[in-house]
């Protein structure tokens, strides 16, 4: 199964859509998605085609080389969302075509995507005047070699795709606001799974950490949304609801109505850096956003309490963690 039919590809959208127009075909790149791992391309375009028109074969290749003389052949093709295994494909009138492209693993080296210096879909076409080959090129990394009349041309990560999360971190609670024992935590370790756009996320959390005589549970659903920032740091606004086990520990020999159930909200503002993400492998291909990233949180809960715990307990706290989004 190829890694672009599971969630470990990124999405790009170009820039500014653009129409390559030619003397059959007409066509607009819509949408790249490469897999992170390397070696998986899916290319989507819009083609309007005169009658007659057919599709005997397309190659991703680099804009430097001679066109359709060399590259990664497609491996799957389909029209209008309809698997095409036999051609010449006829391509008369308007349609979407999803192209496939899979570089060989024959070595470490070739580990790497066909999109690295590879910037040009080369369409092997037949028509009535004959066969021909049509280049689309679609990247900015040597704008004189694309067309000295449209020289930007670029793509973006999609805004909309969601991606998957993944963090994790710490969190110190260095103030008391209770003199019940075992009720605030000293501190914690977190995980986080869960989905990602460029400026919202949605997650689970599982958290477990300590006081002195108690261990600390805690699970809790929850999200935020980006209120500034831009490339490299960004100010972001979390709610999210604890669900929280304190546990007595044996040896602090305290008895089984010392275990409380605690639960409710947690406003979060955080501030995120990401120091790593702002150069892409792609020529042409905008970094996504938030790859991967710190955040520095203070969050603020405020915890109700059952089955003996306090009937309300304020819990601030200060955390650092490090999250990826795929």
């Amino acid at each position: 199964m190829l890694c672009v039919t599971l969630a470990c590809a990124r999405v790009y959208r170009p820039v500014e859509p653009r129409v390559i127009a030619g003397p059959e075909l007409n066509a607009s790149i819509d949408q790249v998605q490469a897999s992170l791992i390397g070696t998986d391309v899916e290319v989507k375009l819009r083609t309007s085609a005169l009658p007659g028109t057919r599709l005997r074969g397309v190659k991703l290749a680099s804009i430097w080389a001679e066109p359709c003389s060399e590259g990664v052949a497609q491996t799957n093709v389909e029209r209008d969302g309809a698997y095409e295994s036999e051609g010449p494909l006829a391509l008369d009138g308007p349609h979407t075509l999803t192209l496939t492209f899979v570089k060989p693993w024959s070595g470490h080296n070739d580990l790497q995507s066909p999109l690295r210096a590879s910037t040009a879909l080369d369409l092997e076409l037949d028509s009535a005047s004959g066969q021909r080959c049509q280049r689309l090129p679609f990247s900015a990394d040597a704008p004189e070699r694309v067309s000295a009349d449209a020289p930007e041309r670029s793509f973006r990560p999609d805004p909309q795709r969601v991606g998957f999360l993944l963090g994790f971190g710490a969190r110190a609670f260095p103030i008391d606001t209770t003199s019940a024992p075992g009720i605030e935590p000293a501190g914690t370790g977190f995980m986080r799974i869960g989905g990602a756009t460029d400026a919202s996320r949605l997650w689970l959390e599982l958290a477990g950490g300590g006081a002195d005589r108690h261990g600390i549970f805690q699970l809790a659903p929850g999200g935020d949304t980006q209120l500034v920032g831009g490339e490299r740091w960004g100010l972001t606004g979390g709610f999210a609801y604890d669900f929280v086990f304190s546990v007595a520990r044996k040896e602090a020999g305290l008895p089984t109505g010392h275990n409380y159930f605690l639960h409710g909200p947690r406003l979060t503002p955080a501030l995120w850096l990401d120091p790593f993400s702002h150069s892409s492998p792609y020529p042409g291909f905008q970094p996504a956003h938030r790859v991967t990233y710190f955040e520095l949180e203070v969050p603020v809960s405020g915890w109700f309490g059952a089955r003996g715990a306090p009937d309300f307990v304020i819990v601030p706290g200060i955390g650092l963690g490090f999250h990826v989004t795929l």
